[in-house]
């Protein structure tokens, strides 16, 4: 889209205002990145999305997730061999404890027909592995 209409619609201001909503970095990264679209197909399935999310909310409460920091180092620290902090260590743990809850959260609906999108979400073996503890 024109850079001039983008800034005669404020949109910039539009885009802070929505990442105040994320509450994890990358969230608040790809809201900083979103660009308007005018094709018609791509609209309908992000506003059949958004649809499914509040719908979810809806019906089962916020999903469980807070805060993540950026891993992103530790992970790079971790297969080049080296060592990392504590806080590091927790940071990783908070991430997997957190897909944990996340797993259960969707598992209460992952097999009905309300959510395809969301059920696209869950690989079949990281479906299975959940059942199959």
């Amino acid at each position: 889209m024109n850079q001039i209409y983008l800034s005669k619609l404020e949109y910039n201001q539009i885009l802070q205002k929505l990442s105040t909503y994320c509450h994890t970095y990358i969230g608040k990264q790809l809201s900083l990145e979103l660009l308007p679209s005018n094709e018609e197909q791509y609209v309908k399935q992000l506003l059949s999305e958004t649809n499914e999310a509040v719908s979810l909310i809806e019906r089962n409460s916020t999903p469980p997730i807070s805060e993540i920091d950026d891993i992103g180092i530790y992970l790079k620290l971790l297969e080049s061999s080296s060592t990392i902090s504590s806080k590091a260590l927790l940071s990783i743990v908070n991430i997997l404890q957190m897909s944990n809850e996340l797993i259960e959260y969707f598992s209460t609906f992952i097999n009905t027909e309300n959510f395809p999108r969301t059920k696209c979400l869950f690989f079949p073996a990281l479906h299975k592995s959940f059942y199959n503890r």
